[in-house]
């Protein structure tokens, strides 16, 4: 499994938090796990997430999408994303 983390700036949470609940078949779909959702206390507006995904393949499809880059437009992410592709480290 793969772990991704996602950081973005939205314009609002409300309309951002719809797009995800509306997005979660997509998601699912394309591979995704488990979903959670962070906000900066600083900056509220900044948002990480954090998901796990079946495969790395399919995280990097997903996140390389025109159908992401058109929800994230919708949801009123400003700029562009960062992503960060992870596995875990057994200690």
């Amino acid at each position: 499994m793969t772990n991704l983390i996602v950081r973005h700036k939205i314009e609002d949470l409300n309309k951002w938090k719809k797009a995800v609940n509306d997005g979660l078949a997509f998601r699912n779909a394309s591979g995704e796990l488990s979903f959670r959702a962070f906000r900066a206390v600083d900056e509220p507006n900044h948002i990480t997430v954090l998901c796990e995904w079946k495969s790395l393949a399919q995280a990097k499809e997903f996140t390389q999408s025109k159908e992401l880059r058109e929800r994230m437009e919708s949801a009123g992410v400003i700029g562009q994303p960062e992503f960060f592709y992870l596995e875990e480290v057994q200690i």
